[in-house]
């Protein structure tokens, strides 16, 4: 899924869990016991299965129907083993797994490096920044990875002047709390949290 985790026996116990010979996920699976681990990390692959110790992840999907000739040609497929200490939130498997999955590419005549974004909490993560879809408001949308709650501080790396929370479909719901640079977001477990930001009106970025 694009948000949070869904945790899966690694053993056939009924009828359903043997249908779940593969299930689709995004980014990474992990096997984790008490104090260690190991998770796969794909790069656009989504296809998984766990069965005891074995993990198995499905590089090429190649239907004969609806077109028999889907996938045929050359494919290029990346994927890590990210072996690791403590469960799969302490060892910061998400943002791993994210890293490897979009890794950050600089061309030239980039300038100055600077995050624009920047998040507190390790298990809150930015998910998407853009404009917003009926006005000038920049969207910054966010959520909870790890199944925590508290209150994580977003930095704003442009000049704004309020931020609102909203629904996915861009509603106003409340005023958030704003501390200099920063916006104030309680979250709970695998929570999505969108906000709106009104930037100061002279010091727009041009998108």
């Amino acid at each position: 899924m694009q948000f949070g985790v869904v945790e899966r026996p690694t053993h056939y116990s009924t009828r359903r869990d043997l249908a779940q010979y593969e299930v689709p996920g995004h980014r990474f699976a992990d096997l984790s016991e008490h104090g260690f681990g190991v998770a796969l990390l794909s790069a656009a692959t989504y296809g998984w299965s766990v069965h005891g110790e074995d993990m198995r992840m499905t590089l090429l999907r190649s239907p004969r129907w609806p077109d028999p000739e889907a996938d045929i040609g050359h494919h290029d497929l990346s994927f890590a083993i990210c072996p690791h200490r403590g469960s799969w939130q302490e060892a910061g498997v998400t943002a791993e797994a994210l890293c490897f999955n979009a890794p950050l590419l600089l061309g030239a005549g980039a300038g100055e490096v600077r995050s624009w974004f920047s998040i507190d909490t390790p298990g809150v993560f930015v998910d998407t920044v853009k404009r917003a879809e009926g006005g000038d408001d920049l969207i910054v949308r966010l959520y909870e990875g790890h199944g925590g709650r508290g209150v994580a501080r977003l930095r704003v790396g442009l000049p704004f002047t309020e931020a609102w929370f909203t629904n996915l479909l861009e509603d106003r719901l409340g005023q958030a709390e704003i501390e200099g640079d920063e916006v104030l977001i309680p979250f709970g477990p695998f929570e999505i949290v969108t906000l709106a930001l009104r930037e100061a009106r002279d010091l727009r970025v041009r998108t």
